[in-house]
């Protein structure tokens, strides 16, 4: 008895971590589509702009990862964005009214997405690579 009530602990721990961590994508009935973490900072940009390129923009995780990245976090009132943005990109932005700072790269973030046959897609930080 006691193995099995340690069985119900253990799958009531990680029902409550699943349930909390924001990080996850999918819906709680089943297991998540799509799991990923940063490891460098700005804390949360990379990460959101994963989930925003391979949910709604349709791309593939790879190419979710190496997207360019931008954050504002409204004080200061300055956009970052990376180096690789196009120049007539920033220049856009800039006749919009935007401050940029430009940065070599922001962040960096590994993924795993649940594919279509229940395998699974994993990818890495294309801007460690070298």
């Amino acid at each position: 008895h006691h193995q099995e009530r340690a069985g119900e602990a253990h799958r009531a721990h990680a029902a409550r971590r699943a349930r909390a961590d924001p990080q996850r994508l999918g819906p709680r009935r089943r297991r998540p589509d799509l799991v990923s973490r940063r490891a460098r900072d700005p804390p949360l940009p990379q990460v959101v702009q994963a989930l925003v390129n391979t949910v709604d923009l349709e791309m593939e995780l790879p190419a979710a990862l190496a997207a360019v990245r931008v954050h504002h976090q409204w004080r200061p009132d300055v956009l970052l964005t990376e180096a690789s943005m196009p120049k007539a990109e920033q220049e856009e932005l800039k006749a919009r009214g935007h401050s940029l700072k430009i940065r070599n790269y922001m962040g960096a973030t590994q993924a795993i997405r649940l594919n279509a046959n229940g395998g699974f897609v994993a990818a890495s930080e294309p801007r460690l690579v070298e």
